[in-house]
């Protein structure tokens, strides 16, 4: 099984570029919604804007805290959790963090990685998620 999504364009100040988003259907405590992932194999986990945690049966306490960086090396709070998301017709529990910043959701590796292949078909202009 492969799940293709075609790039999204994004203008920068030099030029368009290609960006690798998917729309994934995840289990909320308020039902399936479509969520905006920006696919980034260098990641280790998924990561969430923590102001979407109120979507998941999430608490925010010191137990679950940790510390992330990013590419900037600013580290910011992370707390852990789980969720679901779906590919195709099955939806997997992944491992996440919902992160003290402002971003985009991030689909990383861990509980992803050792279930599909990603591949970044640039000659088609689309992700390709092929079930291992």
């Amino acid at each position: 099984m492969s799940i293709h999504f075609p790039y999204k364009n994004k203008a920068v100040e030099e030029g368009i570029i290609p960006l690798p988003i998917v729309n994934l259907p995840v289990k909320t405590k308020f039902g399936v919604y479509l969520v905006r992932f920006l696919v980034d194999s260098g990641a280790d986990t998924t990561t969430f804007p923590l102001t979407l945690a109120s979507l998941f049966d999430f608490k925010k306490t010191l137990s679950n805290k940790s510390w992330v960086s990013g590419v900037e090396g600013r580290k910011v709070a992370a707390y852990s959790s789980q969720i679901e998301i779906g590919f195709g017709k099955k939806f997997y529990t992944v491992r996440c963090h919902f992160i003290d910043s402002n971003v985009t959701a991030l689909l990383g590796r861990l509980d992803i990685w050792d279930k599909f292949s990603w591949f970044f078909d640039n000659k088609r202009k689309r992700v390709v998620f092929e079930r291992i």
